[in-house]
């Protein structure tokens, strides 16, 4: 006879999330966090109608969500806590008794870990939600012309911390991302989107004795296997894969290197069309002969094809105007765009050179700035103000206003078609 049970994501006994089913002055579910030796939880006392019940746990880099069921398909919150901040050695179950209050019989019919692309919770319907706003974002930019890149990485995918991706050999967590990108490359492709950038900075985020956040050839077994779901998904079209950008900066140029050139010669011929890059140089100086160096030596190493899309590139400053009412405040990142130009312009091969290496390059800005007024935000914060728009009400039929940095991205775009 218990109290309570449940599920627990255990660093030491000071530090552990659970989530718990038993008597809370009442029968009902607990999601509880203890960080440094202080605790606090979330109740909730639902009306059940059954014997069984299924308690779920799902977290995403330190967001924890708690979850309920009775039938493990149709799930209910019980409460959310953000940026836990604890490091977790052990995942299991747990059960006790130590309150003379009434109890409860228990067993445990099922445990299981899942990464939370494979969730039973998040079905195709859940995806069809999250793509809402994208979608409309989508129809804003095929208006103009413009060609979206989709980014599979994070968000609906909830593949960020989500699941050890180097855990045993990755099979699982490989497994259900490609079955979630091709679910979503089938829905965009509906769309117009045959651009599909995998993963986001596999070399990023690592800490302690990983300092990557997946191995290289864990990488490439993933974009294997993501772009084989997704070329299926595309059947009759031809799909344009980018592998998820790789970060680089001064500070991990080398090590990046490395990775790219470990990452690429494993994938298995026809996997790829491009090259990801994130390029966060702080001095553009040492940017262009980085990337001629790479390209040279994937050369070397036999990875073709070998183009870059420059996928990232820009600043992550924060703007001077977060109200949205100065028009000139995107100015510093009108002029860091267009020394970036310095840098791409000579490289891309539209150009024809010879040692070309750059195919595309997505300008990509942290500025709050771009954000529309509104709660929820309108549309306009979909579409990176790549639209005019009337800063005060956010409609984006006043052909009112725009910021700098469009301004010399379209001065930018110009001078690559004239050219």
């Amino acid at each position: 006879m218990l109290k309570e049970r449940g599920r627990w994501d255990y660093g030491d006994d000071n530090n552990y999330v659970r989530l718990t089913f038993g008597f809370f002055d009442g029968v009902g579910f607990e999601l509880g966090k203890r960080v440094g030796g202080a605790f606090e939880s979330l109740r909730t006392h639902p009306a059940l109608s059954g014997d069984v019940v299924y308690v779920k746990l799902t977290k995403v880099g330190q967001d924890y969500v708690g979850w309920w069921s009775e039938d493990d398909t149709n799930w209910t919150e019980v409460g959310a806590y953000d940026a836990v901040g604890i490091s977790v050695n052990n995942v299991g179950l747990t059960a006790f008794n130590i309150e003379a209050v009434p109890e409860i019989d228990a067993d445990f019919r099922l445990f299981q870990t899942l990464p939370y692309a494979a969730d039973p919770a998040a079905g195709e319907s859940d995806v069809d939600d999250a793509l809402a706003s994208i979608l409309t974002a989508i129809e804003g930019y095929g208006s103009r012309g413009v060609r979206p890149l989709a980014v599979l990485g994070g968000g609906i995918l909830s593949i960020e911390g989500a699941f050890a991706p180097n855990f045993g050999d990755g099979s699982s967590y490989i497994d259900a991302f490609a079955a979630r990108a091709g679910l979503i490359a089938g829905k965009l492709a509906a769309r117009g989107v045959t651009d599909f950038e995998i993963w986001n900075e596999p070399n990023n985020k690592g800490s302690g004795d990983n300092p990557e956040y997946m191995v290289a050839e864990n990488f490439a077994r993933l974009v294997a296997a993501a772009s084989s779901a997704i070329t299926i998904a595309l059947t009759g079209r031809a799909p344009t894969i980018v592998t998820g950008g790789i970060f680089f900066t001064e500070a991990n140029e080398a090590s990046a290197h490395e990775y790219c050139i470990a990452a690429m010669s494993a994938l298995p011929a026809g996997a790829w069309n491009q090259i990801g890059v994130h390029a966060y140089w702080e001095v553009l100086d040492n940017a262009g002969p980085a990337l001629d160096q790479l390209h040279d030596d994937l050369g070397s190493a036999r990875v073709d094809p070998r183009t870059f899309w420059i996928t990232e590139f820009g600043s992550s400053r924060a703007c001077e105007n977060q109200a949205c009412t100065d028009p000139n405040s995107g100015g510093p990142q009108a002029q860091l765009l267009n020394d970036w130009n310095d840098v791409m312009q000579p490289r891309l091969v539209s150009h024809g050179a010879p040692d070309a290496c750059i195919g595309a390059a997505f300008w990509f800005c942290h500025e709050r700035e771009f954000r529309s007024p509104g709660s929820p935000p309108l549309i306009v914060e979909n579409d990176w103000g790549l639209t005019d728009w009337d800063r005060a009400t956010g409609d984006i039929n006043a052909q009112l206003n725009h910021w700098p940095s469009w301004d010399q991205l379209r001065a930018i775009a110009r001078i690559a078609q004239a050219s």
